[in-house]
């Protein structure tokens, strides 16, 4: 048995929270257009880019990191954490149109009009409340939305 001690992960984290042999940094990255790197090199497995997507989660300083058991490897975040994939429009809505979200970690969620705005650069962007799990409660992050959403 070793001598080390035990990591519980806690619902809500700091990165001083997490012993430095759980703690990793500098191999992922994720670009504006939703795309995995990692040690700069595009992670093509789907399966892959799907997890990754999934076990995204914020640390209490507003980092992002990816959390796979006790471990946590922060992230790099180029743009947006979440990226808007495709948006629904349910016609059966009698007073307002729904505008249903597809997110890249596979979650849906409805798009609240009012959280869209746009950047300088001609960006669209909306505020999403993300996945939410057992240990964590869903919270607010920002998505970009992608220029094939609305295809």
């Amino acid at each position: 048995m070793s001598d080390l001690p035990s990591y519980n992960p806690k619902e809500s984290e700091t990165i001083e929270d997490i012993p430095e042999r759980f703690l990793v940094d500098g191999y992922l990255k994720l670009r504006a257009d939703g795309a995995w790197l990692f040690r700069g090199e595009k992670i093509k497995h789907r399966g892959l880019q799907q997890f990754l997507s999934r076990q995204l989660r914020r640390t209490q300083e507003g980092q992002y990191w990816v959390v796979n058991g006790p471990q946590r490897a922060l992230v790099e975040i180029e743009d947006a954490p979440f990226l808007v994939k495709r948006i629904e429009f349910d016609k059966e809505a009698k007073a307002s149109a729904t505008m249903l979200a597809t997110l890249s970690d596979g979650s849906q969620e409805i798009l609240r009009p009012e959280t869209f705005f746009m950047s300088e650069e001609g960006v669209l962007y909306t505020r999403v409340q993300g996945r939410q799990t057992e240990n964590q409660k869903a919270e607010d992050h920002l998505a970009r939305i992608s220029a094939n959403a609305l295809l």
